[in-house]
């Protein structure tokens, strides 16, 4: 492979990560789904997600 041949799959595989990106709202409903699934002895368990305003995402 040369390093032309690296670079372009490289970039593709860039762009195919970036297409799948996301959102915030999204990856929150799905830790509230994975929180359910995860229930014990098939009783849901209260979803536990923290809210983080003002770009503090420590």
């Amino acid at each position: 492979m040369t390093r032309d041949d690296w670079i372009d799959r490289l970039a593709e595989a860039l762009d195919a990560f970036e297409a799948r990106q996301h959102t915030t709202e999204q990856l929150a409903a799905f830790a509230v789904y994975l929180e359910t699934l995860n229930g014990t002895h098939g009783q849901p368990k209260a979803p536990r997600l923290h809210l983080v305003t003002g770009g503090d995402a420590s």
